[in-house]
């Protein structure tokens, strides 16, 4: 054990060591920092003509059958060159997650910049590595085994340069592409404000015209800037008031460098989870932007802002994977170690469920998140915004759910003797509140379903509701027992021990088709405000998408011989009858209307507690005499 221990010691000092040399190197020549990483990976691998969505067109009644090939996104040569190159970062992040001492932030980032992790998301064109989306999500599941890192990646680094990358001219990649490399330059996007947060039609901040030619005045106030204390470009979200008074879907992108005269910064807190990643205020009075630092069009970022709202934009999936991995890991080892009533605690059935569903979540967590990337790295075009909302609101709600149910399971000592269990809470918590917002997913997904299957039923839902004007056709449609579904054969396409999970997932999609065009014929134009019917189908996407997932991976598994293969097998086919459980359980709900399923009572009960402002019901020692 001892030797062991100092191998390990040696070899991270080893490391320590040559990360500290390098970046001393590179200090020396950061005018061409951009050219000197030395990291090379082989072409990506060609990809496939364009397929049809997934869930969209399940929907339908059609499925892609392609989709149960779990894709294989990396040739073997660039394979071999990613995990490489990745190796010691984990290496790294692994060491700082197992030190006892507190990390300096820059410290960690200085030598994350010395192992190529800051070119990671350059394209080839600015001499970065120009990863995948598969790869991407595999650096920031490594990296966020501690979590704030996994947040700064993505809030300080990837969305920035993605906005540089996407809008931005070309002499604004030159200018800040080679000094957030370097580290001289942190990025972060201001789009939030304090009293209305999102709601875009009442943003405050303004971009107007200057008398002093060649700049304009930006002026109002950002709030929930992620690390803007230690941030110096500040990437602004404005209404565009130049000659546009009267506009208000015109808005403008602006690249604000810190220490322009009229800058504050105030409101400093630290959030949970996030210690090391503090959200400020930035106010901007009369600040003066060169017209050089507007990103994109001047008016022209309404898309632009629109998109980065838009749920699924996050990579929160692969950070609630790694949270939930490590925090696993931990529960598994101080629970075998535990007694309880003189007995092994880990012998309880009621622990093994606990821990089992663990790996359940787990497992889809993974299977949903690499498939929805390796369907958008494989296939040209392919459409996977249904799948990637989602993935990153299942992933979200998933690991802080069993997060939850660990911390129950350890009783005291998750609250008292072990502050990880806490922290690791708050990490988890962090996802669901800064990052995704539940209703707003719920509304996305169902809304961008139903528009799809809108167009082909449409006519359908018409007649359906107009039993006056169409008889005949009512009374094919009773006498039918309903929309006439064929078989899709998705057992036909997986290996034949995944029989039973096929024929579990074919009458999901059957009962998911039903029950959209019972709420459209139930509703129709008002399905819009009909929010909990809303979340129910959306609930229904999310367990045939796990099917889908969990099934694709582990045919493919069990098809190639991967070890633990065979109990992959039996686990997909068990999670495919436990949601489909649920999928019946829905369209029951769904058919039974608000009187029988509760929502008419939920609905009352809240509008009393709005209309009295406190808890309506009184108290059960109450008398009336």
């Amino acid at each position: 054990m001892f030797a062991r221990q100092s191998l390990q010691v040696r070899r991270l000092l080893n490391l320590r060591s040559n990360c500290m040399l390098k970046r001393n190197t590179q200090q020396a020549t950061q005018s061409n920092i951009l050219n000197n990483h030395n990291v090379y990976f082989a072409s990506h691998k060609e990809k496939k003509p364009q397929i049809e969505p997934v869930l969209k067109n399940l929907l339908l009644g059609q499925f892609e059958k392609k989709v149960l090939d779990f894709p294989v996104t990396q040739t073997s040569q660039r394979y071999n060159d990613f995990v490489e190159w990745l190796k010691p970062i984990e290496n790294y992040v692994a060491s700082c997650a197992e030190s006892k001492k507190k990390l300096d932030k820059s410290e960690v980032l200085a030598n994350l910049r010395d192992l190529n992790v800051f070119v990671a998301h350059l394209d080839e064109a600015n001499n970065g590595l120009n990863l995948s989306e598969t790869e991407s999500l595999k650096l920031i599941e490594t990296l966020s085994t501690l979590p704030w890192l996994g947040t700064y990646m993505v809030k300080n680094h990837i969305l920035p340069v993605q906005l540089i990358s996407q809008y931005g001219s070309e002499s604004q990649k030159l200018k800040y592409f080679s000094g957030i490399v370097s580290g001289e330059v942190t990025p972060t996007i201001c789009i939030k404000e304090e009293d209305n947060g999102t709601n875009i039609n009442n943003i405050q901040t303004q971009l107007l015209e200057n008398i002093e030619e060649g700049s304009y005045l930006l002026n109002g106030e950002k709030s929930f800037v992620i690390n803007g204390k230690d941030s110096n470009l500040f990437l602004v979200f404005a209404k565009d008031l130049i000659g546009n008074a009267f506009n208000s879907t015109m808005y403008s992108l602006v690249a604000v460098e810190r220490g322009c005269e009229g800058m504050t910064f105030s409101n400093v807190y630290e959030t949970i989870g996030r210690h090391e990643i503090p959200v400020c205020t930035v106010r901007f009075d009369n600040v003066a932007i060169p017209k050089a630092n507007v990103i994109g069009k001047v008016g022209g970022a309404f898309d632009i802002m629109m998109d980065l709202l838009k749920p699924g934009k996050q990579n929160v999936a692969v950070q609630a994977i790694s949270i939930l991995r490590n925090f696993m890991q931990q529960l598994a080892v101080n629970v075998v170690e535990m007694k309880h009533f003189d007995r092994n605690f880990h012998e309880f059935h009621a622990v093994k469920k606990v821990l089992g569903e663990m790996v359940f979540a787990l497992y889809t967590m993974e299977s949903m998140t690499y498939l929805t990337s390796g369907l958008a790295d494989v296939y040209e075009d392919h459409d996977v915004e249904l799948e990637r909302i989602i993935t990153e609101k299942y992933c979200a709600n998933k690991c802080l759910d069993c997060i939850q149910a660990g911390l129950q399971l350890m009783g005291v000592q998750s609250f008292l003797s072990n502050t990880t269990y806490i922290q690791t809470f708050h990490d988890a918590l962090a996802l669901t509140t800064m990052d995704t917002n539940n209703i707003d997913a719920n509304v996305y997904i169902a809304m961008v379903a139903l528009k799809h299957t809108g167009r082909a039923v449409n006519q359908r839902v018409y007649k359906t509701r107009n039993p006056a004007i169409f008889p005949i056709f009512n009374l094919k449609e009773d006498w039918l027992g309903g929309w006439f579904q064929k078989e899709i054969g998705i057992a036909n396409n997986l290996h034949p021990s995944l029989r039973y999970g096929g024929e579990y997932l074919e009458e999901c999609t059957q009962k998911l088709q039903n029950s959209v065009f019972k709420l459209l014929n139930q509703h129709g134009n008002e399905i819009t405000k009909q929010q909990i019917d809303l979340a129910r189908m959306t609930e229904m996407l999310t367990e045939i998408y796990s099917i889908i997932a969990n099934l694709s991976r582990a045919s493919r598994s069990y098809s190639i011989g991967l070890r633990n293969a065979s109990t992959e097998k039996d686990m997909a086919v068990c999670m495919a009858y436990v949601s489909k459980r649920k999928v019946s359980m829905i369209h029951e709900d769904i058919g039974e209307g608000d009187l029988a399923n509760g929502d008419y009572v939920h609905k009352n009960n809240v509008n009393l507690t709005y209309e009295q402002r406190e808890y309506p019901m009184e108290h059960p020692l109450s008398r009336t005499f």
